[in-house]
């Protein structure tokens, strides 16, 4: 390959000399430049193809027609028009501790006690967080039945300002702490996400049953005596509803009742749990899926119910029925008319023309390098080439990993290009060759 054309995904952005008319007469053994469909650049070319169409792949390979030589001379007919490809500036790597240092001084500068952090309890630890959120009195009586001289004991009272009442507190908590919890996910270190989203899910549940308590003080009446309100039930529900919907998992409602051992409220929070999932899994992926999508990581699609009408819709009703392959015992004039036929980045090789059995395929950049070590048909005598020569001799046939059947779904076949990446995947009946299916299709 020619050192100007090493593969890569830059685009070229030299303005390049006028385009040049190759008018060499044919030279044995000149070592060509590949083909313009193998270049990594879109726009980079052995030929000046910027003014004028490239060649036909047959008009290339005729014995009468110019070779490009090489190296590359601009300016000289018949040399491959002179590019220089740039690739973007890459990201510096100090880019990331600065914005994780600026990252956390900023939350650090929020949630300081003696600043803003006193709105939210920023003296608590996450322990001792979930401790005060699930304290089974209820705060807004704690508050409102205390005199300035004495206060009950516990954590309930650094939720409990003198410049803001217990719902303030908690609203300003919440408020807070959705944006600083979007802001912590982006920081490009490994972090606990789990007990952040726990503790705000307890938050949301606390501050609803704090609201419930005051506007029901004598709590819910129905058969018998009065129900009390219990903000500590409604913190164990909204701690194991919130942190499922996030993470698609039903096990929360088991775990808040075995880390605190509420048994009690099983029911209604097995019941959150269940609703918060539906509605977060019709909506949206979990927060751990979402994270690997955004990373572009690999990602296994998740499997949709088998009603859908794309199970309905069969490989064989879409796919590619006139595929150019190529058998085992081909030599050069149908390797040159495959090539020409087709633009195929890979080609199926079968048995043999009259047993279309798929074996295997070939690049398109081996089948060109089997063009140029052979001698064409209607070369002149005397170049030391080889004169006969088939795949099965001279290419590697890589075998073919995944191969549809013409009865798999389009839902399948969607959901395997998009976990496997692929482009094109071919089809069999019976392990013969009857079509393809590119991402296009």
């Amino acid at each position: 390959m020619h050192p100007l054309h090493t593969p890569s995904t830059c685009t070229p952005s030299v303005p390049v000399s006028p385009p040049c008319t190759p008018s060499v007469p044919y030279v044995p053994h000149a070592p060509c430049s590949p083909h313009p469909i193998h270049t990594g650049c879109m726009s980079v070319s052995t030929w000046c193809i910027h003014m004028s169409p490239p060649p036909t792949l047959g008009a290339l390979m005729s014995p009468h027609a110019p070779r490009p030589l090489t190296p590359s001379t601009p300016g000289v007919p018949g040399s491959p028009c002179p590019s220089v490809p740039m690739c973007p500036a890459p990201v510096s790597p100090c880019s990331k501790p600065v914005y994780t240092v600026l990252v956390v001084l900023l939350l650090a500068s929020v949630t300081f006690p003696s600043g803003l952090g006193q709105f939210m309890a920023s003296r608590l630890t996450m322990k001792e967080h979930l401790i005060s959120l699930f304290d089974n009195r209820t705060w807004g009586l704690l508050a409102a039945n205390a005199s300035g001289v004495a206060k009950p004991e516990g954590l309930w009272q650094e939720w409990d300002h003198p410049s803001a009442t217990i719902y303030g507190t908690l609203a300003f908590f919440l408020l807070m702490k959705f944006w600083m919890l979007i802001l912590a996910t982006t920081l490009p270190l490994p972090a606990g996400y789990f007990m952040p989203i726990f503790i705000y899910g307890a938050a949301i549940g606390r501050l609803i049953g704090e609201v419930v308590a005051l506007l029901f003080p004598q709590g819910l009446h129905s058969d018998g005596p009065p129900r009390p309100i219990l903000p500590a039930g409604y913190a164990l529900a909204g701690a194991a509803a919130f942190a499922g919907s996030v993470t698609h998992a039903v096990s929360t409602a088991l775990l808040v009742c075995e880390a605190t051992g509420h048994l009690g409220h099983l029911l209604p929070t097995v019941l959150a749990v269940l609703v918060a999932n539906a509605i977060s899994q019709k909506n949206q992926p979990s927060f751990y899926d979402a994270s690997i999508i955004v990373k572009k990581l690999p990602y296994l699609p998740p499997i949709r119910s088998r009603h859908i009408a794309s199970y309905r819709v069969a490989v064989e009703e879409f796919m590619e029925r006139q595929v150019v392959a190529l058998a085992k015992g081909d030599g050069f004039q149908e390797v040159l008319v495959a090539l020409d036929a087709s633009a195929d980045t890979e080609y199926p090789v079968v048995e043999s023309t009259g047993s279309p059995t798929l074996v295997g395929t070939v690049s398109r950049s081996q089948l060109v390098t089997f063009l140029q070590s052979h001698e064409h048909p209607q070369a002149p005598q005397g170049e030391k080439l080889a004169t006969v020569g088939t795949l099965r001799d001279d290419c590697t046939i890589e075998p073919v990993m995944l191969q549809f059947s013409p009865w798999t779904s389009l839902h399948q076949a969607y959901h395997l290009f998009q976990l496997l990446k692929l482009q094109r995947v071919f089809v069999t009946r019976s392990g013969e060759l009857v079509g393809a299916v590119s991402r296009a299709e």
